[in-house]
């Protein structure tokens, strides 16, 4: 499920239509729109754009064992998301301090 999520969360801006399993392991997604129905054993993510902290959408069309894995698949994307974030901050950081001492040696 991990690794669906990540490949969700590095896609392009849009909304997903998530299927689950009868306990909870991702087995489609597909791109969708706010006006198509929901079916039974899925859910939607709405990615408003990359690096963002997705939206899940409601999760009324799941079992209870489904709902608490979306769950777990909100807090992963939300630590998904603030590690990327982390990650680039110091990549960043890492750029300007070698950018700064190759300046002031030259």
């Amino acid at each position: 499920n991990l690794r669906e999520l990540h490949k969700i969360l590095s896609g392009p801006r849009g909304m997903n239509l998530v299927h689950l399993d009868s306990i909870g392991v991702i087995q489609s997604v597909k791109r969708c729109r706010v006006s198509d129905p929901s079916e039974r054993g899925s859910f939607t993510i709405f990615l408003p754009a990359a690096g963002d902290v997705p939206r899940f959408g409601h999760t009324n069309m799941l079992t209870e064992q489904q709902a608490q894995i979306v769950r777990i698949m909100q807090q992963d994307a939300s630590t998904i998301v603030l590690a990327t974030e982390r990650l680039e901050q110091r990549a960043n950081e890492q750029a300007s301090a070698a950018a700064a001492s190759s300046a002031a040696a030259g």
